[in-house]
């Protein structure tokens, strides 16, 4: 292991390490439904009691890098710096300072050396990055899309925690989602607000849509067509024969070339009118991939006259969003206790209404909830609040979601009163 594996190595233990102490840990029931953003599009975990160890370390990544405290406002790995500045070396400095300025985007892989590194190009600014990652470099495609961090120390680039992988059609989804809030964005912070901000305060929801997309049985691409991932493969009788005919057909483009075996072109203009689809070249076989049947219908078409005489179809098929299980594949990242069980999390929701019932509320003209239920007045402002409350938790019920009781509030409350 070389100095700038150790250090990331190093740096990754003391952080998720650091958000185990009590001021940090503290916050991170409330950071989690933070994160969440909408329960209607919450993932469900795969144990009753246990929240999942990806879905997990998806959080403790947005929460170490992106979320601001409570407290001052503060980046936790900026409070990292600062509260240890006194025990990190020098280059552990210069390493954080570069993390700070990291942000989880999506990426097209335009070459992999399994088991080594692969070079990423982030979709939205069109900057390559080349990361380095004996697991993950073995387990991605070229056809991927992938959804990380890459954080750089010293003079490489690695993965800190997950790396959420999906097909390549869900790129314009993607894109389109991160344009228009993108925009929003700028118009309410300023036409000099960057990516990076963008990313950092928001990109969290671009995950979330995903999720959401992925759990609702139907989405409309921009044409109004059902999207669906739609495939139709081929066997191809003359090879080199098909490359040079695409190749020199003004209306593809070529996406990668890394390997002998495996080409894949892009589809850009179809019937007059901008396209999106991929054509796979691997060996003697050809994938068409596109969002809509329609388009699919409309390219085979189109391929099966340009290259007439060249191609065989075999098979087509598709899948809507019911039936797609997305990938989330990832190098193993060492968790901290964290809230990691429904009971732990029920736990410190406990342990912030016990502190919560006697803090004072703006909603309440400054009297905590305990004094306004001696008021008749601001008890009927506690009731709405509390009515709130169980709305709140009422739909991180039904979604299956851990949830907070207010009844044991009340009970607490009336304690108040006898």
């Amino acid at each position: 292991m070389d100095n700038s594996d150790q250090i990331e190595s190093s740096l990754r233990l003391k952080l998720t390490e650091y958000v185990d102490q009590p001021h940090i840990h503290s916050q991170t029931a409330e950071a989690f439904y933070i994160w969440q953003d909408n329960p209607d599009s919450i993932i469900v975990y795969n144990e009753e009691d246990d929240i999942d160890d990806k879905l997990f370390a998806r959080f403790l990544d947005w929460f170490i890098f992106d979320f601001k405290t409570f407290d001052n406002n503060s980046r936790v790995i900026d409070l990292y710096v600062k509260d240890s500045v006194d025990n990190i070396s020098i280059e552990e400095l210069h390493v954080l300072k570069e993390w700070k300025n990291s942000s989880r985007s999506y990426f097209e892989i335009k070459d992999i050396k399994p088991g080594e590194f692969c070079i990423l190009s982030d979709i939205f600014s069109g900057e390559e990055t080349v990361v380095h990652d004996a697991i993950v470099s073995s387990n991605l495609n070229l056809t991927d899309i992938i959804c990380a961090r890459p954080v750089r120390t010293q003079d490489k680039n690695f993965f800190f925690s997950l790396v959420s992988i999906y097909p390549l059609v869900f790129k314009p989804l993607i894109v389109e989602y991160f344009k228009i809030n993108f925009n929003a964005y700028k118009i309410e912070n300023g036409e000099q607000e960057s990516q990076l901000n963008f990313l950092k305060d928001f990109g969290y929801l671009i995950g979330n849509h995903i999720d959401d997309v992925i759990k609702h049985p139907r989405y409309l691409t921009p044409e109004g067509e059902d999207f669906v991932i739609a495939k139709s493969e081929y066997s191809l009788t003359k090879r080199s024969k098909i490359i040079e005919i695409i190749s020199k057909n003004k209306n593809f483009s070529l996406l990668n070339n890394t390997s002998d075996d495996l080409i894949i072109f892009r589809l850009n203009n179809l019937d007059g009118n901008e396209a999106d689809i991929h054509i796979e070249i691997e060996g003697n076989k050809m994938i068409v991939n596109c969002n809509s049947l329609n388009t699919l219908a409309s390219a085979k078409f189109y391929l099966e006259t340009l290259l007439k005489g060249f191609l065989k179809h075999k098979k087509d098929s598709s899948k809507n969003f019911n039936e797609l299980s997305v990938k989330n594949e990832s190098k193993s990242v060492k968790l901290p206790k964290g809230v990691r069980s429904r009971k732990q999390f029920n736990s410190e929701l406990d342990q912030y209404y016990s502190k919560w019932i006697d803090t004072p509320l703006k909603q309440l003209d400054g009297l905590t909830p305990r004094k306004a239920l001696l008021n008749p007045d601001s008890r009927k402002k506690l009731e709405s609040v509390l009515i709130e409350l169980e709305l709140l938790y009422e739909d991180a019920k039904k979604a299956g979601e851990p949830y907070y009781e207010v009844n044991k509030l009340r009970e607490e409350l009336q304690k108040t009163m006898i």
